[in-house]
């Protein structure tokens, strides 16, 4: 199965490449591993944590975000930008749930969502195997 599962995270696969993606410990969604296909699911690396750094840092800007939102402290752009009616430009976006489809092309759905206002947004991965190709 080209998309596979565990207790930290997803992780696509092709004929040589694997990218990984998972939670974190404060629940942000994080890049963990693209590179060549590792020959076992536990062989990915975790999430990666934020502890450890200083107080003054927020976890969001110590973490390589799999799809930043606009919030303070970070200096990563910001992978969305929307003004909200009420003038609010920031969006905090977190984990919401996901969805595998595995029919044509296996496809992971990850279901983000703004924790202040009703913003909801899809990140769609698919795996192309016959192109190796994620």
């Amino acid at each position: 199965m080209p998309i596979l599962t565990n207790e930290q995270g997803w992780v696509l696969e092709t004929r040589t490449t694997g990218y990984a993606l998972g939670l974190n410990e404060v629940g942000l969604l994080t890049h963990r591993y693209w590179g060549l296909r590792l020959a076992q699911l536990d062989d990915y690396p975790p999430a990666p944590s934020p502890s450890g750094w200083a107080s003054f840092n927020n976890a969001a800007q110590r973490t390589p975000e799999e799809y930043p939102g606009y919030e303070d402290m970070k200096f990563v752009d910001a992978c969305i930008k929307v003004t909200f009616a009420d003038g609010v430009r920031g969006t905090v976006l977190r984990y919401d749930s996901y969805e595998l489809d595995e029919r044509d092309a296996p496809e992971l759905r990850i279901h983000l969502r703004d924790t202040a206002y009703p913003l909801r947004l899809t990140l769609h991965y698919r795996v192309h195997a016959a192109y190796d190709l994620i």
